[in-house]
């Protein structure tokens, strides 16, 4: 049994996770575990044997503003704007860095605390079950009171996670290794019900918890209830945690009984089978009070039949036995009456047959579009004609999303989750290239000459690009106007048909007081116009274009610039902010108008008397 708070680390092999989460649970372990595996690093963060939080650059699913989104708490783009700004404020170091949720809530964009905490917890919970499926790698343990932890952790219930994420992803080598550990050995449980109930169990499991209160073999358990991994799973569950323990195989008490169980159709009993002291049973339905009173009854009626002496059988002295009891003697077997055969009652034969279960439609789109992905250009992917308006590719891409994402999907096979994944990397993939105007032409072009795919290369420098516009974002915004211009200059000449780009570099060149204010207004005009011939659902662009009309006192122009903008992005705070200012100030001016129009109508009067 490993112990967190005396081992430092070793190879997954020997150890595995299931082992460790049951060592942290057992020894309220408050600290890190760290696994090095193919891909990055993973770590497990701790708080009293309860793990609070999961990273790191092993660990890339579920990420907390992906889930944002997918609750529809806020937008794609403010996540994006969040994570530049997290990074800048970081200026590579990890511990100045703020947190995600916390910058979210504090610029107003989730207006919960709430429910930044439910995702989190959403998140630690997906990304500690995929670590039970680890097949090898290092691990580390650090017992220590970690900032991070204290700062973004936010507990799960690791208990009630343990079992069923042993039955669900344990390895092979992992049940062949506690097979070993098996061997000359008996199981025998020492914990209180209270605490099996927070394993999260089901009728298997608190049958194999009921046979351990006395050691037990654990072939002796397979046999009695036919299900070998169920009961590796919950006899791995109870050894990791150290609510049972391993004892002399010689201590072992032998199963007299055969055991059918199935999960039941109504809530179970709140007493479970194994925390009510009665004696063992001949089958796994062990009578409840009715059927012992229908044995009763039966017994009654059999009694004056089996009270008829029987011919040459002379009368015993003494009490009546129980006869039930005793065992038949050779001159009681039926000749001229058959015995009777035993009523079948068995869960089995009970149970109605069930049809089997209709697999979900969308798993099966899934893995239909998951056939098709190399066949179907980013068009089809989406449903899409060549024509399309570029409103409908956002609408057609969202409806997609919704429908397709791994999170929408709950509890399927493991192979199914990773083509959903896979099937969300290529709508992603897909949205990325031809919602961009100038992108879409360069795959329109492509698709004309034979290719489904844009060229490798140019979608490479397309993502470096962005990364580097969104660190010239962070630096506008610290007002650091020189090394914005630097950093978008790079982003440009990576991404050259970049309209937007060009457009915000127009937009830093009027934000810097060292250039010439009127000669500023006029090259940003000029500039954010000439991007919006190539990009005109561009919101933002609109939204600059409107200020600069503004600035230099074109009112009119710059209504209709963020009437556009808002047009192009209905959720566009800053511009729906603006066109009200505008429309009010305009309403003032009439209002005023029409006063001294009319003060000026009697004072002519006046001159004419």
């Amino acid at each position: 049994m490993i112990d967190l708070v005396t081992t430092s680390g070793g190879k997954i092999g020997p150890v595995f996770f299931s082992d460790l989460l049951g060592s942290a649970l057992r020894n309220l372990f408050t600290g890190t575990l760290t696994f090095r595996v193919q891909g990055g690093e993973a770590t497990i963060y701790f708080r009293e044997g309860a793990p609070v939080l999961a990273g790191g650059t092993g660990l890339t699913n579920d990420k907390l503003g992906d889930l944002l989104v997918l609750r529809r708490v806020c937008a794609k783009s403010a996540i994006d704007e969040a994570v530049a700004e997290q990074a800048g404020q970081a200026g590579g170091d990890p511990e100045k860095r703020p947190l995600l949720g916390e910058l979210l809530v504090k610029k107003g964009i989730v207006r919960q605390a709430q429910i930044v905490d439910e995702c989190i917890q959403h998140q630690t919970t997906r990304r500690v079950t995929r670590m039970f499926g680890l097949a090898g790698g290092q691990w580390s343990a650090k017992a220590a009171n970690d900032p991070m932890a204290k700062r973004a952790g936010v507990a799960i219930d690791g208990w009630a996670l343990l079992l069923p994420s042993i039955k669900a992803f344990a390895t092979e080598d992992e049940l062949r290794e506690l097979t070993d550990q098996l061997l000359g050995k008996a199981v025998h449980l020492k914990a209180k019900p209270q605490v099996l109930d927070r394993l999260n169990p089901d009728p298997v499991d608190r049958e194999v918890f009921r046979l351990i209160e006395q050691p037990r073999k654990a072939d002796q358990i397979e046999r009695a209830i036919k299900n070998r991994k169920a009961v590796r799973a919950a006899l791995k569950a109870v050894l990791s945690t150290g609510i049972a323990e391993l004892v002399p195989v010689k201590l072992a008490q032998p199963i007299k009984e055969v055991i059918n169980v199935v999960a039941p159709t109504t809530a179970p009993s709140a007493a479970p089978a194994w925390a009510v002291s009665q004696p063992q049973v001949a089958s796994a339905q062990s009578s409840p009070e009715p059927r012992r009173e229908e044995q009763k009854r039966e017994e009654k009626r059999e009694e004056p039949r089996r009270e008829e002496p029987r011919s040459e059988e002379p009368k015993r002295d003494g009490p009546e036995p129980r006869r039930h009891f005793i065992p038949p003697s050779p001159e009681d077997k039926p000749r001229e009456e058959p015995r009777r055969p035993a009523p079948a009652t068995t869960i089995e034969k009970l149970k109605p047959k069930e049809a089997p279960p209709k697999e979900n439609p969308v798993v099966k789109e899934i893995k239909e579009l998951h056939e098709k992905l190399g066949d179907l250009n980013y068009f089809e992917l989406l449903g899409l004609e060549q024509t399309t308006q570029d409103k409908d590719i956002r609408v057609a891409f969202t409806n997609l999303s919704k429908k397709f994402h791994p999170d929408a999907l709950g509890a399927v096979a493991a192979d199914v989750g990773q083509m959903a994944r896979t099937v969300q990397a290529k709508l992603n993939e897909a949205y990325a290239a031809i919602s961009n105007p100038e992108r879409r032409k360069e795959y329109t072009a492509a698709l004309k000459a034979g290719r489904t795919q844009l060229d490798e290369q140019s979608e490479q420098k397309a993502k470096a690009a962005k990364v580097k516009y969104d660190m010239a974002t962070v630096m506008f915004k610290k007002r650091d106007f020189k090394k914005a211009k630097e950093i978008l200059n790079t982003a440009i000449s990576m991404d050259k048909k970049n309209a937007h780009f060009k457009g915000f570099m127009a937009w830093i060149q009027f934000n810097d007081p060292e250039n010439d204010r009127e000669a500023a207004i006029a090259d940003a005009r000029e500039t954010l116009n000439e991007a919006l011939e190539q990009t005109p659902a561009d919101a933002e662009l609109q939204y600059w274009l409107g200020l600069v009309h503004k600035t230099a006192g074109e009112h009119d122009r710059a209504l209709g610039a963020f009437k556009l903008a808002l047009h192009y992005d209905p959720n566009h705070v800053e511009a729906g902010r603006e066109v009200r200012l505008e429309e009010t100030r305009k309403k003032r001016e009439r209002e005023e108008s029409a006063e001294s129009s009319g003060l000026g109508g009697k004072l002519s009067k006046l001159l004419k008397r």
